[in-house]
């Protein structure tokens, strides 16, 4: 039964999540289950900005010319942070942009132009578009529930930002994902689960399977910032220490004025089309969410969105609005051709 109108009163949930229950007033067990955990509302909260400026002075690189590799995507958030590590916490940048074969080149020409304008040296990263398109194709196979491939993709720019990290001897990594992505990540017992069946399923193609735990590698070297207090810990040698961007103040900032701010010192455009709206991401989240909703009756957006809505971070209407999936579906056939998936195969589970 598809019952993706049917959500929780409070953050939005659709019923067709997996293992979701409902009490007599519609709030949802993962509600109720996020109220004895304050992790994602406080351990990580700053009151005080100039708090978190001083507590990052200390990661300053005294032997290298960077302190922070910044990932860039295009898009408002991305973008105000790198303005932000510039103007204000007083620490040099190396930004960092993925490119594996299905950027949207507004997003990337938002890229260049705001490192230009910021002075700041920037990386473009080159994916295999081959290893790409096996990637996709592989988690658009599995029968089972599994990680999505947006997720999957995401750990492997993830990685590649640790692998610059490291490669220049950067001590700090500012990555993009939000209070929503980190309690999925910190969903263990369930992530470990998906992640041991969609390595199974790479492992039946041998060359892939290596390539794709060798991208891993760098993943070794991080130190997840979860708590304030591990701020005031010395950063060991051949680490580096990765900040969520949702710590930052801005991030608390309507997002409309964020965007203003961008047009305004770069001319900064928004993509075409995109999915969840108000985000920059690549044009594969439009095939990728397809499968999910057609697989599950959900996608990884969805379960984002609600534990960002329980953060307090966004209204549970403006989520529901953001999450509306109106797919294009000519440009959907044209990526499942690219990556070879055969969508018509979805499409009779829908």
């Amino acid at each position: 039964m598809n019952n993706k109108n049917i959500r929780c009163k409070i953050c939005g949930l659709t019923a067709n999540y997996k293992n979701i229950v409902f009490d007599a007033n519609g709030v949802c067990n993962f509600c109720h289950e996020a109220e004895q955990h304050t992790d994602l509302k406080t351990l990580l909260t700053f009151d005080d900005e100039e708090k978190l400026i001083n507590s990052l002075q200390k990661y300053k690189n005294k032997n290298g010319k960077y302190d922070v590799v910044v990932p860039l995507s295009g898009g408002v958030d991305s973008s105000v942070t790198l303005i932000r590590i510039v103007k204000k916490y007083n620490l040099v940048p190396l930004a960092f942009h993925n490119d594996h074969g299905f950027e949207d080149e507004v997003a990337t020409d938002n890229v260049k132009k705001l490192c230009k304008i910021l002075d700041v040296d920037l990386i473009i990263k080159q994916q295999d578009i081959n290893f790409m398109k096996k990637l996709f194709h592989y988690t658009h196979s599995m029968k089972n529930r599994t990680l999505s491939s947006c997720f999957v993709c995401g750990g492997i720019i993830y990685a590649n930002a640790l692998e610059i990290a490291n490669a220049f001897n950067i001590p700090m990594v500012i990555n993009g994902y939000s209070k929503g992505q980190a309690f999925m990540m910190d969903n263990n017992n369930d992530t470990l689960e998906l992640w041991s069946g969609l390595l199974e399923e790479f492992q039946k193609d041998e060359n892939f399977f290596k390539e794709f735990m060798y991208k891993q590698e760098p993943m070794k070297t991080q130190i997840l910032l979860k708590n304030k207090n591990d701020l005031k810990k010395p950063l060991p040698k051949g680490k580096h220490l990765v900040i969520p961007f949702y710590v930052f103040k801005f991030n608390h900032t309507d997002k409309e004025m964020l965007r203003k701010e961008c047009e305004e010192l770069f001319d900064w455009k928004p993509i075409a089309t995109t999915y969840p709206s108000r985000t920059t991401n690549c044009k594969m989240v439009w095939l990728n969410t397809f499968v999910d909703q057609c697989k599950l009756g959900y996608s990884m957006y969805d379960e984002e969105y609600a534990a960002i809505v329980r953060s307090g971070e966004i209204s549970r209407e403006q989520a529901i609005k953001d999450l509306e999936f109106i797919p294009p579906m000519e440009l959907i056939k044209e990526l499942a051709s690219e990556v070879g998936t055969d969508i018509y195969l979805f499409k009779n589970k829908k």
